[in-house]
């Protein structure tokens, strides 16, 4: 009796620590970015370097709510931003995430300026093919217009969607010849522990060979 005891005590402390821990969510920069809409000002490699962001984080890392929530960007300085090409005001931003991960927010430091050029409304679509033939659309999002300074980020949220490219699809400006922003980052939720099935499996495994030997001990 005292061994079916502990069989049962060894199963059940064995799924508990194989049952998933909660993790906060990570920051993710995207390891590459292209365009379809050409560059007035900067460098589209400026949206995913870090370029005047106050602080800066740790890709894989950081918090990303923390962050988010209080980083900001430096606006006016083309060395820290992207603009479009003149009269380029809706078009592509495709990010390069570096491996399959399941994202569920995005972050955008959205540029000021005083003739429109910062990005309006805009598209999220997901891919895990960099030609995004085939495609999930995580929403549809407008980021938040700030005329101050320093400029905070707009977080959005999504479905969780693995992915390994994502399409930022710019379909609208404040009215200027241009589009533009800051920065921008991913929210991904890292993994360790298996996956539901897995445990399962694990668990069962146990109470078999601790079930052989408990039908041994009674021969």
């Amino acid at each position: 009796m005292r061994f079916r005891t502990f069989v049962i005590a060894s199963v059940s402390a064995c799924l508990v620590s194989l049952a998933p821990s909660a993790m906060a969510g990570l920051i993710l920069d995207p390891t590459a970015v292209s365009t379809n809409m050409g560059t007035f000002s900067g460098n589209i490699d400026n949206v995913i370097n870090q370029s005047g962001q106050n602080p800066t984080h740790t890709s894989g890392v950081t918090d990303f709510a923390s962050y988010t929530a209080s980083a900001t960007a430096t606006p006016g300085t083309a060395s820290d931003l992207w603009t479009s090409a003149d009269l380029e005001t809706t078009g592509n931003v495709d990010f390069t995430l570096g491996g399959s991960y399941e994202i569920d927010a995005f972050a955008i430091w959205a540029l000021i300026s005083t003739n429109g050029d910062n990005i309006g409304d805009f598209t999220l679509l997901a891919s895990n093919d960099p030609t995004f033939t085939t495609t999930t659309t995580l929403g549809s999002f407008t980021p938040t217009y700030s005329p101050g300074s320093p400029i905070p980020a707009t977080v959005v949220t999504f479905t969780a969607t693995t992915a390994s490219y994502v399409r930022l699809e710019i379909t609208s400006n404040n009215g200027g010849p241009d589009a533009g922003f800051n920065e921008a980052a991913f929210e991904f939720e890292p993994s360790a522990a298996p996956e539901p099935s897995s445990r399962l499996m694990v668990g069962i495994g146990i109470a078999s060979v601790l079930g052989h030997r408990l039908r041994r001990r009674k021969l």
